[in-house]
């Protein structure tokens, strides 16, 4: 299900993302034929619909992450380290060299 959802979200983005460079390329040519006005409110349009494009491949890879593979261990209070194994590792280790 969350891979469908960050599917999705990331269509939404690119298509968001061709909307805003076809609303570009009108810009510049309205800016061409000297009409700045309507030329400059569509180039407002143009970096409001590429940054809902960024926040959506934003929420896409949120959703991937949040459903990821990899498992996490649960976080585990085992206490202070024990020294008396390690004594008796070490007592056991030297013993086997020794004898």
């Amino acid at each position: 299900m969350d891979q469908e959802l960050a599917l999705a979200l990331r269509e939404r983005a690119v298509a968001a993302l061709q909307i805003s460079t076809t609303m570009l390329k009108v810009a510049q040519n309205l800016f061409k034929q000297g009409n700045q006005a309507e030329a400059d409110r569509l180039r407002n349009e143009a970096r409001y619909k590429r940054n809902e494009s960024i926040l959506l491949m934003d929420q896409a890879r949120s959703v991937e992450q949040r459903s990821s593979n990899v498992l996490r261990f649960p976080d585990r209070n085992t206490g202070p380290l024990s020294s008396k194994g390690t004594e008796m590792y070490h007592l056991e280790h030297s013993r086997l060299k020794t004898g």
